[in-house]
């Protein structure tokens, strides 16, 4: 996904844009790429290298990556509207709002006040990520217990045996 940030200063407000191993945040510029980790390491892709992104108008330009960023959801590359207007000459198509709330806000009041705004198709909240991702690791941790006990089991029958098979 291609994230062309209109405001490259108020992005850390929402997203971590940061390198893993440093912790080192990174500064969308004018005119480079900020590519996630799992892209990087699925298309070989280091900091200081050239990569080809290609539109749906099927333009095709290139773009050196600045850096590459920790993420574990989805796989983005960053770069600043005024970087994909002058790559592609044209302004980038808005189709993300990003919003914090404060706390105690309902989220389906916003979604009903949003699903007004003409040209708005959907609607996530982190929290829902937030939310079905915990549920994920707690299955996780069942299969774990049961591994665990699986593990157990094994481990006492063989040593029951060992032992009878001393005794005799």
């Amino acid at each position: 996904t291609l994230v062309a940030v209109a405001d490259p200063g108020k992005i850390a407000d929402f997203v971590s844009i940061h390198d893993r191993s440093t912790q080192t945040p990174y500064a969308l510029s004018f005119d480079q790429v900020i590519v996630t980790e799992r892209v990087a390491n699925d298309f070989g892709i280091k900091a200081g290298d050239s990569i080809q992104l290609t539109i749906s108008d099927g333009l095709t330009r290139s773009f050196e990556v600045q850096g590459i960023m920790e993420n574990y959801v989805n796989h983005y590359v960053y770069m600043s509207s005024q970087c994909y207007k002058d790559a592609y000459g044209v302004k980038p198509y808005e189709n993300t709002l990003y919003l914090k709330c404060a706390d105690g806000i309902n989220e389906n009041e916003i979604g009903n006040l949003t699903n007004s705004i003409e040209g708005m198709d959907s609607i996530s909240f982190y929290t829902a990520f937030a939310e079905s991702f915990s549920g994920m690791i707690s299955s996780l941790n069942y299969i774990v217990i049961v591994l665990v006990a699986c593990a157990a089991a094994l481990a006492f029958v063989v040593l029951y045996n060992l032992t009878n098979v001393n005794i005799s």
